[in-house]
């Protein structure tokens, strides 16, 4: 009898925004609606989103200069696209960290009146 155990997916090791972009693409063009999205890509579309998310949530609570005031009514989703759209516009900063990349995007769209 072979043992048993839990299979876990490689961690995604790499926070370049090259790295995440792939995953970010599939959140940016989810379509409930559209069975396209294979298997292999919902490992890096949750992580993408997960970072997302995450930041949209801490925004407003960020320092005078990385703080965003993002519209409650803002999702994950429509987050994702402006940093597809950002990285696509601005390939040079694909190097960089995709939390650096995501603060700033965010920054830029829905600064603070403050």
């Amino acid at each position: 009898m072979l043992p048993c155990t839990p299979g876990y997916s490689q961690p995604v090791s790499n926070h370049s925004a090259n790295s995440i972009l792939p995953g970010c693409r599939v959140v940016a063009d989810w379509d409930p609606n559209d069975p396209k999205v294979i298997r292999s890509q919902l490992f890096e579309a949750g992580f993408c989103a997960g970072i997302v998310d995450g930041l949209l949530g801490m925004a407003g609570g960020f320092n005078p200069q990385m703080r965003s005031c993002v519209p409650s009514e803002v999702n994950v989703q429509q987050a994702a696209k402006l940093v597809v759209q950002f990285l696509d516009l601005n390939p040079q900063a694909l190097h960089r960290d995709f939390r650096a990349v995501v603060v700033l995007v965010l920054r830029n769209t829905w600064p603070c009146k403050d």
